[in-house]
């Protein structure tokens, strides 16, 4: 887990801000389907990119899909960047989550 200067963790941070993370369970092909359209709408999955902005582009990705609370794709830009890396990170661990076997 991340601290933040406070002694909080990543998640309490996110949590006193109103943001979480919902993402659909079970995860549908359609749902990838979704999320990966919208990454490349919003511009993400280039070898150009920097982390910073690959992490936002899932991020904005994730809120257009209603996959996070209590922000919205025009909002990231004004959240802090370890909130962002935070809820990137869940969004990948999903999406590998999502090549797992059924009852493996």
């Amino acid at each position: 887990m991340s601290e933040n200067p406070k002694g909080r963790t990543i998640e309490q941070y996110a949590e006193s801000l109103g943001i979480s993370f919902a993402p659909p369970d079970p995860v549908l092909q359609r749902d990838l389907e979704g999320f990966f359209k919208a990454h490349r709408k919003r511009g993400g999955g280039t070898a150009d990119q920097s982390s910073f902005e690959n992490n936002g582009a899932a991020v904005r990705a994730a809120c257009d899909m209603g996959w996070i609370n209590g922000l919205t794709s025009d909002t990231v830009d004004t959240t802090r960047p370890p909130v962002v890396m935070w809820l990137s990170s869940l969004v990948n661990q999903l999406i590998a989550a999502a090549f797992d076997v059924p009852g493996e």
